[in-house]
């Protein structure tokens, strides 16, 4: 099963999108950073799913502060 997920792994940084001028990052890091996504948000699906609202709230911050100055121009 090792060997079919190095394989799967391979391909899916073989097929994934090069970098297009710094819009988003390319190689291993990207792949990477995609997988934390996937496992955070599987977490997730798990906590609620098993109705435990206190792991499934400690995912996410409490406050959340955004800038949003440079859309004004």
């Amino acid at each position: 099963m090792n060997a079919l997920k190095n394989v799967a792994f391979a391909a899916g940084l073989a097929l994934a999108p090069t970098d297009a001028g710094g819009a988003e990052p390319s190689g291993w890091r990207a792949l990477a950073d995609e997988r934390a996504v996937i496992r955070i948000a599987d977490a997730i699906d798990r906590a609620v799913d098993a109705q435990d609202w206190k792991l499934a709230r400690s995912y996410f911050a409490h406050r959340v502060t955004v800038d949003f100055s440079s859309l004004s121009g």
